[in-house]
């Protein structure tokens, strides 16, 4: 449930972050999100896959990386209490 309630809040955020980006950015200077909108408007590219596999394996590998820093701290706990 919490993965799922952080994956919405997330979203929202993204979301707010994407239409004030839109409406605030100048000339020569943007935000991610609002290259790949502009991007997508011109056409799926090879880029937008590109950036977006990039984000998905770097979000993959940071929940990775969480769950196993997590488990080698509970592990040492357990070693610490004489549980095996």
């Amino acid at each position: 449930p919490s993965i799922i309630g952080g994956f919405f809040m997330a979203l929202t955020y993204s979301l707010d972050d994407f239409t004030v980006s839109f409406f605030v950015t100048g000339n020569g200077f943007s935000v991610l999100s609002v290259e790949v909108y502009a991007m997508a408007r011109k056409g799926i590219s090879m880029e937008i896959n590109a950036i977006s596999t990039l984000l998905f394996a770097v979000i993959v590998l940071g929940i990775l990386g969480y769950y196993l820093i997590q488990y080698v701290i509970n592990k040492k706990k357990l070693i610490k209490r004489g549980v095996k």
